[in-house]
């Protein structure tokens, strides 16, 4: 196999440094010879396993000087990870560091994936990554991706505590913006100033009225509905054109909220005359209802 992509930095991480017990239970010197070890793999021809430029196996002498320690201490060192499994060996006998060939393997197929258009987003429905005739021809042995020809979903970003798997379809697909939100956004909203007027009220004097006392709601943040506004014309249809613009006029002078056209000449009308309902206003004749 060729050299490997050159890499400027490694992937540490520190809490699986600190917690891996095949790590932890070495001495300190097993563990910096350790260190050394993991940066000659990451710059090896094959990344995470220990191999001269050249491809061929590392001997352990010439591991450990590399990493200056030829020595007695080294050579104990290097038994001492050997023992807590910190390293495997493949067929060859090189010594290679299981986590980084893993993650290496993970890299070269999103890599992979990537060039044939791995994002979801930018290739048509039913496009294949990540699978094995779009790998590169040392991963296509013993991969975890699925047999040609399925539908496969790009994955995130290793991390610490991940492996690599090819995630199936989302048992929670998101769903469509569909049912009453939906349709409430998609339908026209309602505008009060061009609601139809029966015959009485069918006159420019009363239509100008009526977008007065619409515009004065929607200025106090109280616009009218399509049901309040058809009962309100209903209610100013009984009483005529010029009752009806004077319960507006009386209610927009009054600060009112509803229209009260049986009581809009009658003075005092509200609590204490000052202008705001409070409640029912009694007629001698008859009750008046607010609408």
């Amino acid at each position: 196999m060729g050299k490997s992509e050159k890499l400027p930095a490694i992937q540490f991480y520190t809490g699986d440094w600190m917690k891996d017990p095949a790590v932890r239970c070495v001495s300190l010197s097993a563990r910096g010879l350790w260190i050394d070890m993991l940066c000659l793999m990451h710059e090896s021809p094959r990344r995470g396993v220990l191999l001269l430029a050249n491809g061929r196996v590392m001997s352990e002498q010439q591991v450990l000087r590399m990493c200056g320690a030829d020595n007695k201490e080294g050579r104990a060192a290097l038994r001492e990870l050997e023992d807590a499994g910190a390293f495997s060996r493949d067929d060859d006998g090189a010594i290679f560091c299981r986590r980084m060939v893993r993650d290496e393997e993970v890299r070269q197929k999103r890599a992979s994936g990537g060039h044939k258009g791995g994002n979801p987003a930018l290739v048509k429905v039913g496009a294949k990554v990540n699978l094995p005739a779009n790998l590169p021809g040392n991963l296509r042995e013993n991969t975890d991706v699925e047999k040609v020809g399925a539908k496969v979903n790009q994955i995130a970003t290793p991390s610490s505590s991940s492996s690599f798997s090819i995630s199936k379809k989302s048992k929670n697909p998101p769903k469509s913006p569909q049912g009453e939100s939906a349709r409430r956004r998609s339908s026209p909203k309602f505008d009060p100033r061009e609601i139809a007027l029966p015959p009485p009220l069918d006159t420019a004097a009363f239509r100008s009225a009526w977008i007065d006392w619409c515009d004065d709601r929607q200025d106090r943040r109280k616009p009218i509905t399509k049901r309040a506004a058809t009962l309100q014309i209903a209610k100013l249809a009984e009483v005529g054109e010029q009752q009806a613009i004077a319960a507006i006029r009386t209610a927009i002078e009054r600060g009112w909220q509803g229209l009260f056209p049986d009581s809009s000449t009658q003075k005092g009308a509200g609590k204490n005359g000052s202008g705001k309902r409070s409640g029912y206003v009694h007629d001698p004749k008859a009750p008046v209802k607010p609408l």
